[in-house]
């Protein structure tokens, strides 16, 4: 069953197949960014402009203003040494 294709079809149409599937997961991934960069090139826009798309991933610092935090000298944890109980 095999044999009537040759190893040479076999690579290409393995080829086509990975190509599709990775241009697939490209575009529903990052396709915000893609569309990004087509739109900066379209509008002549120099590559380090990114003020058309900024995304911030953790967010800015705030303080504790409970007053609640430890330093790590106040931290207490338990003994992992087996007590007299338990053997």
């Amino acid at each position: 069953m095999l044999t009537t294709i040759s190893w040479l079809q076999y690579l290409q149409a393995l080829a086509i197949l990975i190509a599709g599937y990775y241009s697939v997961v490209i575009l529903l991934y990052y396709r915000i960014e893609l569309f990004s960069i087509f739109q900066r090139l379209k509008n002549g826009k120099p590559k380090g402009d990114q003020s058309s798309y900024s995304k911030e991933v953790m967010g800015e610092v705030a303080s504790d203003q409970d007053g609640n935090s430890l330093n790590s000298d106040e931290l207490e944890f338990p003994s992992l040494e087996p007590t007299k109980e338990n053997n």
